[in-house]
């Protein structure tokens, strides 16, 4: 498609072979539907992190069937932050957008990802609005704090799974250990112009999630001083090993 831009989408999956049909599924449709999305090419990059279950067989099938599914499969199980560095490093699109493979987030919400990322903003992050309640919400709510006050950057959701980055952040960014944790914190380093906005968030049908509030406020809280090494990070690189891909 000549003179079209292209947007990859980026989802790592583990385990998710009751939510990996419905997520492809859907962003097919999605592309089809939306009068924004429509004008775009567009490439999905499944990424399948060690699943034990049936998840790379169905990634493979749909691969087979629709020439926009590419799958790449991970030797083993080492983690979102590199599950997201081989698709970035397979995709080929002007935006790539990270997408979590339980539709948490309505994949409607694409379309004004992609919409903010022609304004010129670098990265556009999601805030998922009453995904927790109670003492679980405080939690998550008081780790967000402790980040931004370390890093300095407002942003009220670091673990939305979708994300909206401009090529040349992705052609620059190299992610490795728990990087995916700090997205927002660790592009302070480009200078990159960031911006968020709330979307609806909805439970997972099908699976557990890895990660609880408790869990990320405890994470969060022992772990903050990494951030003060970001500017080592540019000169980092990282290399994924054990890869296959398909389609």
């Amino acid at each position: 498609m000549d003179g079209v831009k292209k947007i990859s989408l980026v989802i790592p999956c583990y385990n998710e072979e009751k939510n990996i049909t419905r997520t492809l599924d859907g962003i097919l449709e999605v592309f089809k539907s939306s009068s924004i999305l429509a004008k775009y090419d567009f490439e999905v990059i499944a990424v399948d992190d060690g699943s034990k279950d049936a998840t790379w067989a169905q990634i493979v099938e749909y691969a087979k069937k629709d020439n926009h599914i590419h799958g790449v499969r991970l030797m083993g199980n080492f983690g979102q932050s590199c599950g997201y560095q081989a698709g970035f490093d397979a995709s080929t699109g002007e935006y790539v957008i990270t997408v979590s493979a339980d539709l948490e987030i309505p994949l409607e919400n694409l379309a004004k990802v992609v919409e903010l990322l022609e304004q010129g903003y670098d990265f556009v992050n999601t805030n998922r609005k009453n995904r927790w309640g109670g003492e679980k919400k405080a939690k998550s709510g008081m780790a967000n704090k402790i980040i931004s006050r370390v890093s300095g950057v407002c942003m009220q959701d670091r673990g939305s799974g979708m994300k909206g980055f401009s090529r040349v952040l992705v052609d620059n960014l190299k992610f490795y250990g728990d990087m995916h944790r700090f997205i927002p914190d660790y592009l302070t380093v480009y200078r990159a112009k960031m911006t968020e906005f709330d979307v609806e968030f909805k439970d997972r049908d099908f699976g557990v999630s890895a990660y609880k509030g408790s869990q990320v406020f405890w994470f969060y809280r022992s772990s903050y001083y990494r951030l003060w090494f970001l500017g080592n990070c540019v000169s980092y690189c990282a290399k994924t090993v054990g890869v296959q891909y398909w389609g």
